[in-house]
């Protein structure tokens, strides 16, 4: 294939020159230095990702990964697929870009070169939490803090944890989050890069490919859940290694403080709780606060108080997610709260699916500003506002002073 080196890089070389045009504030280089060109190419192809116009971008990856692999340049080729995978992410074709990101993954130099390797796994954990694989999602960006944060002395993480309900003692996990990355390192929280599995009919990874055999399931009414369907599957007496929250929100309106749109449509705010073990499975629930409607005008401005219940809200779409991993004193605390909100009121205005998932955040150490608006004949904290929060950064982690926040935030800008 070499031999025929000169013959391609010629045709790539005399393309005519629209097909490099707009908005190039890139020079272009000696076309004979081919290390360079490649370079080029992948450059452009991340100004125009940035740009929003991936079909273009995806376009100069694929130029730059040809020529990458005829040069044997290993490392720009695994940036070339992870740029070709932002192209598809930004598209919203998920299948796509992770087959890219894995395939970068599976470069020989990729996992040597930290930047690159955090940027992959950040940009998975993206995908990830778009198909709502919420445990994957934080095991990924996990992934990507350990990277950040990485010290060249590892020292071995104390002792795994078991889940034994018969007593409320003090944490057993590091309080601080950068001494929790540290057992990634070390194996305590592993993710095999080449060998991911989610089921026999969801998203495979094998050791050369990625499939879905079946699409993702179609989004299905929310089943009703009690507090015991929520709790007792983390009681699974196995030894835990981690344990994990995240915060999502659903706009009426994407990116507006709007409280309410049309007739009913006043967004919702669920939480997602993940209890990873040490055998490297793990119980996850999403799930939402809901009023259980007494009558027509209940929960609503003219009558704000109902009866209350959880649904599973495992298929429910999202705008804004936040996610952070906590100790098990607080995970406990958490489902000790969800037991004693199934007993309670929902109100509209002072107790509702918002106020649910700011009581779960406040106990994580997630501090969320300016969550409250109005609404005719009411207001209180709403989904549109604590939404357009987390997208304007207005979050905070109670847990870290003086340093950057271990807080995972993903915009959904795609769905």
């Amino acid at each position: 294939m070499k031999r025929f080196l000169p013959l391609i890089l010629l045709l790539y070389f005399l393309l005519p020159a629209g097909a490099y045009a707009g908005a190039d504030t890139l020079a272009m280089p000696d076309t004979h230095d081919t290390a360079l060109y490649i370079t080029y190419l992948n450059n452009k192809s991340a100004q125009l990702i940035a740009a929003g116009e991936g079909q273009q971008a995806a376009r100069y990856a694929g130029q730059a990964l040809e020529l990458a692999r005829l040069t044997g340049n290993e490392e720009e080729a695994a940036y070339s697929l992870y740029y070709i995978g932002n192209a598809y992410s930004g598209k919203g074709e998920d299948k796509k870009a992770l087959s890219s990101f894995i395939r970068s993954l599976k470069r020989k130099k990729t996992l040597q070169n930290l930047q690159l390797a955090e940027k992959l796994y950040y940009s998975m954990a993206m995908v990830f939490a778009r198909i709502k694989k919420y445990p994957e999602a934080l095991r990924y960006f996990h992934k990507a803090s350990g990277l950040h944060n990485r010290q060249e002395d590892e020292e071995e993480a104390s002792g795994l944890v078991a889940d034994d309900d018969d007593h409320d003692d003090d944490d057993n996990l590091p309080t601080d989050p950068r001494q929790l990355l540290n057992q990634d390192s070390l194996g305590r929280f592993r993710l095999y890069d080449a060998n991911i599995s989610f089921g026999s009919n969801e998203l495979v990874i094998d050791k050369d490919t990625i499939l879905l055999d079946h699409d993702l399931p179609q989004t299905r009414k929310a089943a009703r859940l009690k507090a015991k369907d929520i709790i007792q599957p983390f009681r699974d007496h196995k030894k835990a290694l981690a344990y994990g929250v995240l915060l999502h929100t659903k706009q009426p309106v994407s990116g507006e403080r709007k409280a309410f749109t049309g007739i009913n449509n006043v967004g919702h705010m669920f939480i997602t709780l993940i209890k990873f073990n040490a055998d490297s499975g793990y119980v996850s629930r999403t799930f939402g606060f809901y009023p259980d409607k007494d009558n027509l005008f209940s929960a609503t401005p003219f009558l704000p108080a109902s009866s209350s219940v959880f649904k599973d809200d495992g298929d429910h779409d999202w705008d804004e997610t936040v996610g952070k991993f906590i100790s098990r004193k607080r995970f406990r605390k958490i489902l000790r709260m969800v037991k004693q909100y199934s007993k309670s009121k929902y109100n509209l205005n002072r107790n509702n699916c918002t106020d649910f998932g700011l009581c779960v955040a406040a106990i994580a150490g997630i501090r969320i500003e300016e969550t409250k608006g109005s609404w005719p004949l009411g207001s209180g904290n709403n989904p549109a506002n604590a939404g357009q929060s987390i997208r304007e950064g207005k979050v905070e982690d109670t847990d870290i002073h003086g340093g950057s926040a271990p807080m995972f935030i993903l915009n959904n800008l795609i769905r």
